[in-house]
């Protein structure tokens, strides 16, 4: 591995633009912020050193061994995220893949060729734009991020807005044959009477991408690739580190080379799943879908994710199980969609894979076992099943899914795991209204309730305004502290139609239920329903109210959750 000769800024664009430079496969995409552009463009124009890069030398008889991608030019959140393949058909040169460098050279070319459109926060909209730098903003260190140049993404139209304090120039302008010299740069300033100011940030700006050279770099030109691996791993061990599913998915693409592009659709399938239900209404990753390719192909002794794990047998198991595969998971998704569940009321997503397992070996007759695959969806997340030892837990599981055919085996399952009836009612009694589980504890004291089909809201039953200073006083309230301690307490909780609770809003709670039902008969069918205890519910008996229904719900609980696995 030998240190070349530094290239100029223009020089390494101009290679991304001419597909002189590719990424292999084991490169993980592009990540950075447009503030960390802005800081990189920042840190030329003051000279600093930007790193080094490493590149690797591809044979033009090479370029089929390995898979390659493109790099991202226009980057998009949603629409252009993923880098595209590289096409190398009829190459007949030698190239160079990027081991070290990539996020930086990604940015480096945003900003001088390429656009960046990101969302705009509570609107489903993605603007595209460029880097610009403010010509008419003197250099200083005074920046609160420590930058002394304005640069900035700007929308075209933004970026046409000029008074005396602000002269947009569209950075990458300076690649054009108008500034190859400094009177080209002067002819500029002229042109448009700008200052000295200006004139001096424009050949700055000149100098270190035309100019200087700063981008050095080491070139390996082995082609081995379990060295090229073992080099791209250590250089990026300070780094962004590249993840287990990033690792996985470029051994999987080298190994099925031809046949399959694994990492294309994965990154596919993720963006599906997620998907179901409405746009980004899960949140599974790439390491979710591949430990569950993992358990789910019983073939595939081990399930952790390491390097002798990523051998070509394992990966021709997976392509040739892939559409099975592929389509389980898509089912459990579809069915805890189906009852209600999305990436805000639950977190536990390796509780899926057993689901997705047992559809996976049942194909033709899963759908009868629905309500027992979501009753140890809830049962498993709730009691911290995949809380710790993931893999240990997940093995368990498969040997019993392997070895049963008659039905979801729920109680085996749940045996293996020490559930606890007990436990798991001292764990829903104790959870807190912001609980992220908070909605899938409250469903099974609801089981009647279709979360999917109805607006469902998660109501205080004494109405949290009411719990205040002034409210206190005016209903004589000594013990404020256990108030305080039970607000958000899940005895405290209820679902209500969505409808139904904008009516009842921030009333006293006796008061709402006189007027919500004012006959006898259904105002105890309520109660019975919601486990309201028949006590006086005003205010100033809150205490009484927390302890009787404690004890209705652990009723509940326990006679549903044993009906679950009897």
């Amino acid at each position: 591995m030998a240190f070349q000769t530094p290239l100029t800024v223009k020089e390494l664009v101009d290679g991304i633009y001419g597909h002189k430079y590719y990424l292999p496969s084991i490169q993980r995409e592009f990540v950075w912020s447009t503030d960390k552009i802005e800081k990189l463009f920042d840190s030329l124009m003051k000279g600093f050193p930007i790193g080094s890069f490493l590149f690797w030398e591809i044979p033009a008889d090479k370029k089929d061994t390995f898979v390659f991608y493109e790099f991202i030019r226009n980057y998009h959140q949603r629409d252009n995220k993923h880098n595209p393949v590289a096409n190398l058909n009829g190459y007949d040169k030698s190239f160079q893949g990027i081991l070290d460098g990539q996020q930086r050279m990604t940015a480096l070319y945003i900003g001088l060729r390429g656009s960046y459109a990101e969302k705009i926060k509570y609107r489903d909209v993605y603007p595209v734009k460029k880097l610009y730098v403010n010509l008419l903003d003197k250099p200083d260190d005074n920046d609160e991020l420590g930058l002394s140049y304005d640069f900035r993404f700007l929308s075209d139209e933004d970026a046409k807005v000029r008074d005396e304090k602000n002269f947009w120039f569209l950075v990458g302008d300076i690649l054009k044959s108008d500034f190859n010299d400094m009177f080209g740069i002067y002819t500029y300033i002229s042109e448009n009477k700008l200052n000295e100011s200006a004139s001096k940030i424009l050949s700055t700006l000149y100098q270190h991408i035309k100019v200087e050279r700063t981008i050095n770099y080491y070139l390996e030109k082995n082609g081995d690739l379990d060295k090229v691996v073992n080099i791209f791993i250590r250089v990026n061990s300070g780094g962004t580190v590249l993840n287990p599913s990033d690792l996985l998915l470029s051994f999987a693409t080298a190994q099925l080379h031809g046949k399959r592009n694994v990492r294309e659709e994965i990154y596919n399938f993720v963006d599906l799943i997620n998907d179901i239900g409405g746009h980004d209404n899960f949140a599974f990753s790439k390491d979710f879908v591949l430990k569950a390719f993992f358990v789910m192909c019983d073939e595939i002794d081990s399930i952790q994710f390491k390097p002798s794990n990523f051998n070509k047998g394992n990966m021709q198991i997976l392509d040739s199980h892939w559409t099975d595969l592929t389509e389980a998971i898509q089912l459990a998704v579809e069915l805890i969609d189906s009852s209600g569940f999305n990436k805000t009321n639950f977190a536990a997503n390796n509780a899926l894979i057993p689901i997705a397992h047992y559809i996976y070996n049942n194909r033709k007759n899963y759908f009868q076992d629905r309500d027992k695959m979501i009753h140890w969806f809830i049962a498993s997340t709730l009691s911290g099943t995949f809380s710790s030892s993931t893999d240990t837990v997940l093995k368990k599981i498969r040997e019993i899914i392997k070895s049963n055919h008659e039905g979801f085996p729920i109680q085996e399952m749940l045996k293996k795991d020490n559930y606890s009836v007990d436990g798991i009612i001292d764990d829903i009694i104790g959870m807190q209204y912001k609980d992220k589980s908070v909605l899938m504890a409250l469903s099974i004291l609801y089981p009647q309730v279709d979360l999917k089909k109805n607006i469902v809201h998660i109501d205080h039953i004494f109405p949290k305004s009411k719990f205040n200073q002034t409210t206190f006083k005016e209903e004589s309230i000594s013990d404020t502290k256990f108030y305080l301690d039970n607000l958000n307490s899940l005895v405290n909780l209820q679902l209500m139609d969505g409808s139904q609770n904008l009516w009842k809003k921030d009333k006293f709670f006796d008061k709402w239920l006189g007027e919500a039902y004012p006959d006898s008969t259904e105002r105890k069918e309520y109660m019975k329903t919601n486990g309201i205890p028949d006590i006086n519910l005003s205010f100033d008996n809150f205490k009484e109210f927390i302890e009787k229904r404690e004890e209705l719900l652990r009723q509940k609980l326990r006679k549903n959750l044993q009906a679950w696995i009897s």
